[in-house]
């Protein structure tokens, strides 16, 4: 019984660990979860849909796990980036009764 709860701990931390990751970010990205676009705006350069999708060590609906999510993106895209704006739209209800809330960000690159 001891060893299976300390087997269990373990497993947690590896996938707390990976979560934010780039392949964790990726892996959302090819889901669907996470989807980002260039647009025709001066005042922008892309527009970063998240969606309210939780499981150990990640909550879309927390703006920490977003913004490294953004920063875990840009990354390699830009030198540097700013966050200029930020809404949420609700899209539906979980299963469960909960919000489906997808999280919009715009995402300038300062060159």
């Amino acid at each position: 019984m001891k060893k299976s709860i300390i087997i269990l701990i373990c497993c947690g931390f590896v996938f707390i660990s990976c979560a934010g990751s780039q392949r964790h970010i990726g892996t959302m990205t090819a889901q669907g979860k996470i989807n980002v676009n260039t647009v025709d705006d001066e005042s922008y350069d892309y527009k970063v849909s998240i969606l309210n999708y939780v499981e150990i060590g990640w909550d879309g609906n927390k703006k920490e796990d977003r913004l490294k999510a953004v920063n875990v993106i840009f990354k390699d895209k830009c030198n540097d980036y700013e966050v200029i704006d930020e809404t949420s739209i609700q899209t539906g209800k979980y299963v469960l009764g909960n919000p489906a809330i997808t999280y919009i960000l715009k995402v300038k690159c300062k060159e």
